[in-house]
């Protein structure tokens, strides 16, 4: 199985999300739209702004909406 990045390349959640949306070809609005979320937000999350915390709730919904698991989205395991 060939893995998108190493989670060396990858490793903060903000680079995480913006690379695993560009890969499913999903707009930030769409994401946003899908986990009941502001783009906003997720463009804070994306740019790793100090201070932004997503829920796990937010993490499990982005989870599904991009095709990963939570543990690729916290870097714990690589993106496939």
């Amino acid at each position: 199985m060939q893995t998108l990045l190493s989670c060396e390349d990858l490793d903060t959640l903000g680079k995480r999300l913006r690379v695993c949306r560009a890969w499913r070809g999903l707009q930030l609005n769409t994401v946003a739209r899908l986990t009941a979320t502001t783009p906003q937000y997720l463009s804070l999350l994306e740019h790793d702004k100090p201070g932004r915390n997503p829920s796990v709730e937010l993490l499990k919904k982005l989870s599904e909406v991009l095709d990963v698991t939570v543990s690729q989205l916290l870097g714990q395991t690589p993106l496939t």
